[in-house]
Order: structure tokens, then C-alpha cells, then sequence
């Protein structure tokens, strides 16, 4: 998976049209950014502020997760 800003993940994830596409490829995502952050945890002495960047990333992605498995809204429909 190529690397992507957060921008770039929600603009294909909104640009998919399938629900469980759309969930599917944020959890990949997800998945990814975690493996990412163990992996740079131990040199969290050198890379203290891309750590806190990744969890941002992925608590937006969470968000979003959460939202999709939600629903619609009254009001989006």
C-alpha cells in the first residue's frame, strides 16, 4: 500500500460507493498505521512527534470507521 495523507485516505473512502468497501479499506488503513507506530515505537526518543501524528491518523480513521458502521443519519438521508 502506497503511503497517503489523511486527506488522500477520506477522499477515496468517500469516493467509494460500497459500505463494506469503504470500511473495509479503512481498516486496512488502520491496520497498516498501527503495524507503523509498533514499529517506530522504539525509537520513539528520535521520532516523538511522527508517533503522535500517526495516532491523530488513526484516530480520524477510527472516527470515521465508527461513523460508517453507524449509519446514515436522519438528516444525510
Amino acid at each position: 500500500m502506497d503511503p497517503k495523507t489523511i486527506k488522500e485516505i477520506l477522499d477515496e473512502v468517500s469516493n467509494t460507493e460500497n459500505l463494506s468497501t469503504k470500511i473495509s479499506k479503512l481498516e486496512d488503513y488502520a491496520n497498516n498505521i498501527e503495524k507503523e507506530i509498533t514499529n517506530m515505537k522504539k525509537f520513539k526518543f528520535k521520532l516523538p512527534i511522527t508517533i503522535v501524528n500517526l495516532a491523530d491518523v488513526l484516530s480520524t480513521i477510527r472516527e470515521e470507521l465508527a461513523r460508517l458502521r453507524q449509519g446514515p443519519r436522519s438528516s444525510e438521508v
